[in-house]
């Protein structure tokens, strides 16, 4: 009867335990990935631009682009997904050939800015879009279509955009690299307790004579 009641016990006390690991899980997974949603930059695509093909430095480019926030799953274009307007402090910026140049722009409304950058010199630039933080998330800085353009020039080898990836990728990274790590740590602690978990004895039955 007691051995009885202490295996009572400890199934009691095992189940307490995973338990108590999978709330643990579920809650640092909600946790990691509940702020994503928030963590998930915003993106920036070009509606017009006027020159349309710029080949050569020091002309006045006249561009409208879009900033939105990214669905799943991605829309086709022209609708790339949620347009947010009133996005504070938004601006281009250009790196490129030893130089950084950051461009004000213009809300014209329906999510899209207006402004108008020149390139100093041929070369390989990159192109973004920085922004400040408000109700659609924080401060970020992202690509501005494909991130980067080659002005009157042979670019060969890695481009600007290449050398600097987005910043939130860290972000991204390590977010699934914990989801990983939970989903697998789920099956391995719960087939590592019932595995070593302490169970009754069977009797033995002699047979009578």
């Amino acid at each position: 009867m007691e051995r009885k009641t202490s295996v009572r016990t400890n199934t009691r006390l095992v189940n307490k335990l995973v338990f108590t690991f999978l709330l643990l899980t579920l809650t640092l997974s909600a946790v990691v990935v509940a702020p994503s949603a928030l963590a998930e930059p915003l993106r920036a695509n070009v509606v017009s631009a006027s020159p349309n093909d710029l080949d050569q430095a020091g002309v006045p480019q006249a561009i409208v682009f879009e900033i939105f926030k990214p669905e799943l799953p991605d829309p086709p274009p022209p609708t790339w997904g949620k347009t947010i307007a009133g996005v504070n402090d938004v601006e281009v910026v250009i790196r490129g050939e030893g130089h950084t140049r950051r461009f004000p722009t213009e809300d014209v409304g329906g999510g899209r800015y207006r402004t108008e950058i020149v390139f100093p010199e041929p070369g390989g630039w990159t192109i973004r879009v920085s922004y400040g933080a408000g109700a659609y998330g924080p401060a970020d800085e992202i690509d501005l279509g494909k991130g980067g353009i080659c002005i009157a020039a042979d670019c060969v080898g890695p481009q600007p955009e290449e050398a600097t990836p987005a910043a939130s990728s860290g972000w991204r990274s390590t977010k699934n690299a914990v989801i990983a790590a939970a989903m697998l740590a789920v099956p391995l602690f719960v087939a590592a307790v019932y595995r070593f978990a302490p169970r009754g004895r069977r009797r033995r039955t002699v047979p009578s004579a």
